[in-house]
């Protein structure tokens, strides 16, 4: 029985094992399609952004939207009336996906 044990456990971390590289294979590929799917730069989008709210950029940050296997910018901007605004751009489609609503903190 001990043997027998033995053999279950290295069984099972085999298992783990393979689990464990799909999922990493299957993350590196999600990945590679999402960078694969940009298709506007950064400036593009920042002008994206500025033309649906005029203002100063003062913060920006890259996220991968799963749903759309797509990198996205948001674009923290600080409009006219002194208001900080969050926008986010696709940068699979070039639109606009989010704006956050005026005096939302």
């Amino acid at each position: 029985e001990m043997e027998n044990s033995a053999g279950n456990k290295k069984k099972v971390k085999g298992i783990i094992l393979i689990i464990f590289i799909v999922i990493i294979v299957v993350g590196v590929g999600v990945y590679l399609l999402g960078q694969s799917n940009i298709n506007y730069t950064e400036e593009q989008l920042e002008e994206v952004a500025l033309g649906q709210i005029p203002g100063q950029v003062v913060d920006r940050k890259t996220e991968f939207e799963i749903e759309d296997l797509a990198f996205e910018y948001n674009f923290y901007i600080r409009d006219e009336n002194n208001i900080m605004r969050e926008i986010t751009v696709s940068t699979k489609t070039g639109a606009i996906t989010y704006i956050e609503p005026i005096g939302d903190d």
